[in-house]
């Protein structure tokens, strides 16, 4: 069920997460050669870990210190990410795990990431769905979030889904991981849709991981700080596709959230006009994006487009 759909849910009664109930997610798309070391550092903090690889070439390969609680399931075709996370949070659920985190390929999680969110989530409201963390952007090469907070958790709109906190029996109740989305925005609309329904979206003030949205650049580093996230053209069809819906969808609920994403979207275009290479490739994306998301034309980017 999704937005205009959304119920309140008795989303009052949840077993608060722990070392024993709490299980990692990964989903794989032709990770790079550094993937095994930040499988290594994640892994060792959790019971269980349970990989969902959408790549049609890569092939996991079990080493001597990755032990038997990695378990790999391969997809073999590009399915989404919302499709994957899905996946691997109902492995999980049907493996008698109550909490899981989610966690994409290219993050690396601090050796003290769990000990920490474990600690944070003892403070959060009894009907937190979700519990992201503060991060460094390789990309931007600074903090997420200033840490201006002595605060153990603090309330968000939205947190990113790698590095999040989930609640399996809210994540199964409220709708899960929307697939039609395919890739982009998945956090943003599961964020505003369990606060539809009752639920609290929480964040930890702490940076426990680092993060890569996007490319690098080339440009200037006092430039690049306010560029948009360099994504690849399907990247950036999928981004302004699914903005607009997710907008559409929640404009209602919350506008100044839903504004913020307007003004972005507006910057981004007008910053490829500026600076960006193959603009118009890109400002082609942005208003096919824009067409197919307001008229709920979803799912995988279109094939040859770009």
């Amino acid at each position: 069920m999704h937005a205009n759909g959304t119920t309140k849910m008795n989303v009052s009664a949840n077993t608060p997460p722990s070392e024993a109930n709490t299980a990692l997610v990964i989903v794989l798309f032709e990770p790079d050669s550094q993937f095994p070391l930040r499988l290594r550092v994640a892994a060792g903090q959790f019971p269980a870990t349970f990989i969902i690889d959408n790549s049609e070439k890569f092939i996991f390969h079990r080493t001597n210190d990755i032990d038997e609680s990695v378990h790999y399931h391969r997809v073999g075709h590009n399915g989404g990410l919302g499709k994957a996370l899905n996946t691997g949070c109902q492995i999980a659920l049907e493996n008698g795990f109550e909490w899981a985190v989610t966690l994409d390929q290219d993050t690396l999680l601090e050796e003290y990431y769990l000990s920490n969110m474990l600690s944070a989530a003892r403070s959060s409201p009894v009907n937190t769905a979700l519990i992201g963390c503060n991060y460094f952007s390789e990309s931007r090469g600074s903090l997420r979030y200033s840490r201006h907070t002595k605060a153990l958790l603090s309330k968000k709109t939205t947190v990113i889904t790698s590095g999040c906190l989930t609640n399996l029996g809210i994540w199964q109740s409220v709708g899960k991981f929307r697939e039609d989305y395919f890739i982009d925005s998945i956090d943003h609309e599961i964020c505003l849709r369990m606060q539809c329904a009752g639920a609290a979206v929480m964040c930890n003030p702490l940076p426990l991981m680092s993060h890569k949205i996007g490319h690098k650049t080339c440009m200037p580093s006092a430039v690049s700080r306010l560029a948009p996230y360099r994504h690849s053209i399907p990247r950036k069809y999928t981004a302004t596709r699914n903005t607009a819906r997710t907008i559409l969808d929640y404009g209602g609920h919350y506008p100044l959230w839903c504004t913020k994403k307007m003004l972005g979207l507006a910057y981004e275009i007008g910053f490829t006009l500026l600076i960006e290479p193959e603009k118009w490739r890109r400002l082609n994306a942005y208003a096919l994006g824009l067409r197919h998301g307001f008229s709920a034309c979803l799912g995988p980017p279109p094939a040859n487009l770009f």
